[in-house]
């Protein structure tokens, strides 16, 4: 079982690999996408920009609702205030989940169908941000950055 405090340092630390990555990219590259249906570097750091606020919020609230006005701030984010709004969604992840109670993370929440104790759900907000992770190192060495590796 893990705590409060180890979910917290473990998220932020995924933050802080993702702005490692994120510094990686060619911002002449950001328009690439795998194929014509997949996101483009940029919208997909548009998406991760901003879903780490947008998922915890609308979870604590039980409110599908709130997750698709939440992720209009999408539109917000660019290549160049990146690292801003990821710092930002680290300093809400420490602020907003360390205020939550165990009687909050023990409370059953239904989010697009998906219900769970919040505790829960917020673990899935963390495997979220770890596959998401990994597709922005795809992305990367598919434009050509073979310089990073598994330690990046």
């Amino acid at each position: 079982m893990i705590t409060k405090e180890q979910y917290i340092q473990s998220l932020v630390w995924e933050i802080q690999i993702i702005k490692h990555l994120a510094e990686k990219i060619d911002p002449s590259k950001l328009d690439y996408r795998p194929t014509p249906k997949q996101r483009s570097v940029l919208e997909l750091l548009q998406y991760m920009g901003q879903s780490i606020i947008t998922s915890i919020s609308a979870n604590i609230a039980g409110d599908d609702k709130k997750y698709i006005e939440l992720s209009k701030a999408k539109d917000s984010i660019t290549y160049e205030n990146f690292i801003e709004k990821m710092d930002a969604q680290a300093k809400f992840v420490q602020e907003t989940v360390g205020a939550l109670s165990d009687e909050d993370l023990n409370k059953e929440v239904t989010l697009f169908g998906n219900t769970a104790t919040l505790a829960m759900q917020l673990l899935g907000v963390m495997r979220s941000v770890a596959a998401y992770k990994m597709q922005l190192f795809l992305y990367i060495k598919a434009c050509g950055n073979d310089a990073i590796g598994t330690s990046n």
